[in-house]
């Protein structure tokens, strides 16, 4: 599948159980490799947070949205996803 970037730039992120976590920020590129390497997420939150999502953690792309793995401890912070230095 195919996607240009003002498509992804902004396409929300949601949890598996419907949790949305932020929308797309911006991609880190391998160039080593010429792929994908990470996805960053920002919050919508005053102060937002940023993360950063593997591609590996991508359940499902919709036509609206991409889903991830929940990964989600009893205080809804999202530990399966590093954090990123930017934040």
């Amino acid at each position: 599948m195919l996607i240009d970037w003002r498509k992804l730039n902004g396409l929300p992120v949601y949890t598996v159980s419907g949790r949305k976590l932020g929308k797309i920020s911006s991609v880190i590129f391998d160039i080593d490799f010429n792929t994908v390497f990470q996805y960053e997420v920002r919050t919508r939150s005053i102060g937002g947070r940023t993360f950063l999502i593997n591609p590996s953690q991508i359940v499902e792309w919709g036509g609206n949205k991409i889903v991830v793995e929940d990964g989600l401890s009893k205080d809804f912070a999202p530990v399966n996803l590093v954090e990123s230095a930017n934040s």
